[in-house]
């Protein structure tokens, strides 16, 4: 929960300066998906053929994605939100 709260300020910071849209990944992105890095590099995962192996990654990485996407927009259950930026879906 508290890379949650670090990545809220990540949208804060847009949202609230001037500054311009980011053209890199933020350095909490290693460390939200790290444990998803672990289980694809490990023993169990590793019996899985290639593409169950890429399929695994990428739903987990979109599920995450759309979760943090409706919490820093505000969405979610109870919540009306606000609209996300167009490149945010």
């Amino acid at each position: 929960m508290a890379l949650v709260r670090q990545l809220k300020g990540i949208t804060a910071t847009y949202r609230m300066t001037t500054k311009g849209a980011p053209t890199r990944h933020s350095h909490y992105v290693t460390g939200v998906l790290a444990p998803l890095r672990a289980l694809l590099e490990g023993p169990r995962v590793a019996r899985l053929g290639r593409a169950a192996q890429q399929q695994l990654a990428a739903g987990v990485a979109e599920a995450v994605t759309t979760r943090y996407q409706v919490r820093a927009w505000g969405g979610g259950p109870g919540g009306a939100g606000r609209r996300a930026p167009r490149d945010m879906g």
